[in-house]
């Protein structure tokens, strides 16, 4: 289990069980979050799809998600926030809660 893990059999030996136990919950936790993306990664290619079968003229002219990874995104106001990820939910079909 150590070396599916990236665990180096020095590392293993050298280690508690207790850390080895975390290093595992972390390892677990990882591939949760990669499943989790690419899971969305898969819904937002079918929604490319689906606009380019269905509705060509609505075909987005730039990526979905453009404006939430840009350089320039870094110092946005709270309103420009609200507006990105009432966006971005209203397409991958979440919702949005304002408090």
């Amino acid at each position: 289990m150590a070396f599916r893990i990236g665990v180096s059999y020095e590392e293993h030996w050298s280690t508690t069980p207790k850390i080895f136990m975390k290093k595992l919950e972390a390892h677990e936790l990882n591939k949760k979050h990669e499943y989790k993306t690419q899971d969305m990664m898969n819904y937002l290619l079918g929604k490319y799809i689906s606009y380019a079968t269905n509705a060509p003229k609505k075909y987005p002219k730039k990526p979905f998600l453009e404006d939430s990874f840009g350089e320039e995104n870094k110092n946005m106001t709270v309103e420009e926030m609200e507006r990105v990820i009432k966006r971005n939910n209203r397409i991958l079909g979440g919702k949005f809660n304002k408090k």
